[in-house]
């Protein structure tokens, strides 16, 4: 597996170099070329499975970023009712469960852990992926959900889910946490909160947008836009996530917060 990551950002062709699993180089369009290391010492299943995780992990990230959108890392999805798309966001594990969960109530999923987003002067607008959605085999198993092996060395499964195909103005987010003793479901974001979280939504470093970076005034006016948006932050019990789910759904559907319970 890798041990080592390079990456080098050049002005035709950006590559990233991956210890032990392969490459991806990506051309001034987002063209994707993949490399398998050692494809002739793997069956044609572990090859797919390495130009997959290449493909999805890092090709489609930098291709999105050439492509002049930012990036923020998550589940997007678009529910029955409402056309905005929601950003569930949070530790991996957590993030699925409430993801996965709102797809099986008939949330479609727009784009998965990279979510790319396209700048107009109103709105930030998120563009379909056709990344699959991974989740844990035994949740999937108790959920009812088909599932297909990514990788060996995992459990995660990549699961048929529904998906959306059109980009959607982005409405909100999400921050799942594990629940401590005596939280609400599902808590609004206010004041410092609420800027902070607008202040991370967007990813850095590599996954910066190709061209001009942006000043620091111009930064501060989009993070200020990303603020006015519905945020929350969901306390995720390891027993279930239904009331997390019924919160969500509550929130982003009627506009209302429910009880403690």
């Amino acid at each position: 597996m890798a041990t080592g990551v390079r990456l080098a950002r050049h002005d035709a062709v950006w590559e990233g170099t991956f210890e032990g699993l392969g490459s991806v180089r990506v051309g001034p369009g987002g063209e994707i070329d993949v490399t398998v290391s050692d494809a002739d010492a793997l069956d044609p299943t572990e090859i797919e499975q390495r130009t997959a995780a290449l493909r999805w992990g890092w090709g489609e990230p930098l291709g999105w970023v050439r492509r002049g959108c930012s990036v923020t890392v998550g589940t997007a999805l678009v529910a029955p009712g409402r056309a905005e798309a929601l950003v569930v966001r949070g530790g991996v594990h957590d993030a699925a469960i409430v993801a996965v969960g709102l797809a099986t109530r008939g949330w479609q999923v727009l784009a998965e852990r990279i979510v790319p987003l396209r700048w107009s002067d109103e709105v930030a607008e998120v563009q379909p992926t056709d990344a699959p959605v991974l989740f844990a085999r035994r949740r999937a198993e108790v959920l009812g959900l088909a599932g297909e092996a990514v990788r060996a060395d995992t459990d995660a499964v990549a699961v048929a889910v529904p998906r959306w195909s059109a980009p959607e103005a982005l409405g909100g987010a999400v921050e799942v946490v594990m629940r401590r003793l005596g939280t609400d479901p599902l808590e609004l974001l206010e004041g410092h909160e609420r800027f902070e979280a607008a202040s991370r939504l967007v990813a850095g470093g590599a996954l910066e947008p190709d061209g001009e970076p942006l000043s620091p005034s111009e930064r501060m006016a989009r993070d200020l836009r990303l603020a006015g948006l519905d945020l929350a932050r969901v306390h995720l019990d390891a027993d279930g996530p239904d009331d997390v789910l019924d919160a969500i759904e509550t929130w982003w559907l009627d506009g209302t917060v429910g009880e403690t319970t």
